[in-house]
């Protein structure tokens, strides 16, 4: 649901402020790993995620995210690999890098 003339991202997103705030708040002794999709793949969002001491595993896409993957694309020293074959044969290739800029407006 969202309200007229706001876009429905945006009530998501301020729903999810509130509740990572209130979470930090109320137990602040959980170390939980946050996995979401790429709607969450936005700076401000994951800057958030960093200043309440959250891990998190964020879903980012080459069209919505061509900054990350450009740099990626040169970094032969993935910290990770993981390729494996889903019930229906397709295989999947993973990988991933921690500590790389997000995009060019939050290189953080």
């Amino acid at each position: 649901m969202h309200f007229l003339g706001t876009p429905k991202n945006t009530c998501e997103r301020n729903a999810k402020k509130c509740l990572l705030k209130d979470f930090e708040r109320e137990r602040p002794h959980l170390q939980i790993i946050l996995a979401e999709d790429s709607l969450a793949a936005n700076g401000p969002h994951l800057k958030l995620l960093k200043e309440s001491k959250m891990s998190f595993i964020t879903v980012v896409k080459p069209k919505g995210n061509p900054t990350l993957f450009d740099w990626a694309k040169g970094d032969d020293a993935s910290q990770g690999k993981c390729h494996f074959k889903c019930k229906e044969g397709k295989e999947h290739k993973l990988r991933f890098i921690n500590g790389i800029p997000f995009n060019e407006a939050h290189p953080e």
